[in-house]
């Protein structure tokens, strides 16, 4: 079922409750982020010609000035912050709404959560609305993804959220409880032209209320990319639905990638590190790693007899699935942060 259709079901099915006006990680506080209405007022300065990065989590980097270019047209950008669930936000705005016209996702350097979205052809001519736009702001982030310990947020009983259905410009407001369930799917290699095979995580989002209908949408994350495709629509056997793939992206590093089979991980080559498309020769730097996945201790950077910073493999075999890890590179005031992505097959 389409998210329009299934709001139209919750809209028939509640009545409206108000109208008018209108890294490292810390402990796991799961699902349940405090509303905390005294965050910083968002900013909505237009955003700068060259990238700035806000937030350097690797599974969903927050770059203002990236642009990422999906196979179905898509073109994908950070807007101006918004204070949705308490936090404070910038949207993922998209030129080829499919699923919405902006999304509200951020992480907080250890979990990636979503906190609701715009919609900006939503039929309410079941109300006398006719068709207007609306976003749906969650009461409080839903936890939809923790790397370090590879789950998301649901299992046998979902999370249960209120949420807010605001129409725009009428300002009308109605009421939704939500149940919201995540779950990892596949880690698999998705093909993006510009990098080649890229690894990722397949996370399943199911967003539904009770004795009305739920909906399914599935997203693939990649260390240092964010999301590399999306598939919206059920997500059962028969489900033809399409998958859509970045193309490529601007204003972003590029990740350091390895791809091999479980038992081959000590024979891989070093990488070498590049940055603005250069390789880094400055022996000066100071190195730094933080490990975003379970495994740690599998990684060695060092400037070596090749006269450039390179990335290899120790330790022991890394177990099959996806690894991550971001190295930053400190001289004087100056950080240079990259993603090392691993995927054992």
């Amino acid at each position: 079922m389409g998210f329009i259709k299934l709001i139209s079901l919750i809209v028939l099915s509640i009545s409206m409750i108000a109208c008018g006006g209108g890294g490292s990680s810390g402990s796991d506080r799961g699902s349940d982020r405090d509303t905390d209405n005294s965050v910083e007022t968002p900013d909505t300065d237009p955003q700068p010609d060259s990238p700035v990065v806000v937030s350097n989590f690797a599974f969903f980097p927050v770059v203002r000035g990236a642009t990422w270019y999906y196979s179905n047209g898509d073109e994908v950008t950070f807007g101006a912050n918004k204070l949705v669930a308490g936090e404070t936000i910038a949207p993922l705005v998209h030129s080829s709404p499919g699923w919405a016209a902006e999304e509200y996702l951020f992480s907080d350097e250890g979990r990636l959560y979503f906190a609701g979205l715009f919609l900006n052809a939503l039929d309410l001519t079941a109300l006398g609305l006719g068709e207007v736009s609306g976003e749906v702001a969650f009461s409080l982030p839903w936890r939809i993804y923790t790397p370090a310990t590879d789950s998301g947020s649901g299992g046998i009983l979902p999370v249960v959220r209120g949420a807010v259905l605001t129409t725009v410009p009428q300002s009308q407001e109605i009421g939704l409880d939500l149940t919201l369930r995540s779950s990892v799917s596949d880690k698999e290699a998705v093909y993006v032209p510009q990098f080649g095979d890229v690894p990722s995580v397949r996370l399943d989002l199911e967003l539904g209320i009770l004795l009305v209908g739920s909906i399914h949408t599935s997203i693939w994350v990649s260390p240092g990319l964010g999301i590399v495709a999306r598939q919206n629509g059920d997500n059962v056997p028969e489900n033809t639905n399409p998958v859509f793939t970045l193309d490529h992206v601007t204003g972003l590093q590029a990740p350091v990638i390895f791809i091999f089979n479980q038992g081959d991980g000590l024979a891989q080559t070093p990488k070498q590190l590049i940055w603005d498309g250069s390789l880094i020769t400055d022996n000066q730097w100071q190195v730094s790693i933080d490990y975003a996945t379970e495994e740690s201790d599998w990684l060695n950077v060092e400037f070596d007899s090749s006269g450039t910073w390179r990335a290899s493999l120790v330790g022991g075999e890394l177990p099959e699935g996806l690894h991550a890890a971001t190295v930053a590179l400190t001289q004087g005031n100056e950080t240079r942060e990259l993603v090392i992505s691993v995927l054992v097959q």
